[in-house]
């Protein structure tokens, strides 16, 4: 079954900066964006319907992510 996980991952970038979140299952729910310009709290991201683009760093040192349940492909923009 599924498990309830924590994970978190942090990601650095310019101010300004450009960065993607995606729902890598089909359904990822529990989702947390913080530090960014557009953050999301419990958001769930779905392939169909994929809220998390073109989110930007601010001056904060790095952007937290975390997901509970599902999995996330994170694109950061060079």
């Amino acid at each position: 079954g599924a498990k309830a996980l924590r994970r978190e991952k942090r990601i650095a970038g310019k101010p300004g900066g450009l960065f993607s979140v995606f729902s890598y299952a089909e359904r990822t729910s529990g989702v947390f964006v913080e530090g960014a310009k557009y953050p999301l709290k419990d958001a769930v991201l779905t392939q169909s319907y994929p809220i998390g683009v073109h989110n930007e760093f601010t001056a904060e040192p790095f952007v937290s992510i975390r997901a509970g349940f599902g999995r996330l492909l994170i694109v950061v923009e060079k």
